[in-house]
């Protein structure tokens, strides 16, 4: 299972995010109170100044309570956005980090059937969910085990691929 919140490496690993997509990750603890400090010091340090992201960026231990309600605050500032597009993304972070990470698991497609459930069975990760039919005419009886395998993890590359372009410009 991979674990929650989300281990970072580093903050530098992760695509451009919104504060609202930082509020649905804090929210859902896909990262820590720790992450989302990190994330405002970041921001501050590109030239972002706000009064919110600069109370952010001073919490510490003592005061993680205020994460929640500085982020909400952050997030009133900006253009609104889907809760779908929001969870699609953190469903792309999840998936990069499961795929840059596959051999810490015995089986990285059980992974994504728990990712899967999850994320309340997206179809936008259909062709690489192991228990589910294909649906481009692919035939997997006709193929061994390890070629049914290795096509999952071909077009779960591909779905990465196709995000980085949506995700991470």
């Amino acid at each position: 299972m991979i674990p929650k919140p989300l281990p970072i490496v580093s903050i530098n690993s992760l695509p451009p995010l919104t504060w609202s997509e930082i509020a649905y990750a804090y929210s859902e603890q896909f990262i820590g109170w720790r992450t989302a400090v990190e994330l405002a010091i970041k921001s501050i340090e590109q030239g972002r100044t706000d009064t919110d992201m600069l109370d952010l960026a001073s919490v510490d231990k003592s005061e993680t309570w205020k994460v929640g309600e500085l982020l909400q605050r952050l997030v009133s500032k900006e253009l609104p956005q889907s809760a779908s597009s929001v969870r699609e993304k953190w469903l792309f972070i999840f998936l990069q980090w499961l795929y840059d990470n596959r051999d810490r698991f015995p089986d990285p497609l059980q992974e994504i059937e728990e990712v899967y459930a999850d994320f309340g069975y997206p179809e936008a990760i259909n062709g690489f969910v192991r228990f589910l039919p294909p649906n481009d005419g692919y035939q997997p009886e006709l193929h061994t085990k390890e070629e049914n395998q290795q096509r999952l993890y071909q077009r779960w590359k591909e779905y990465l691929d196709r995000g980085v372009g949506q995700f991470c410009a």
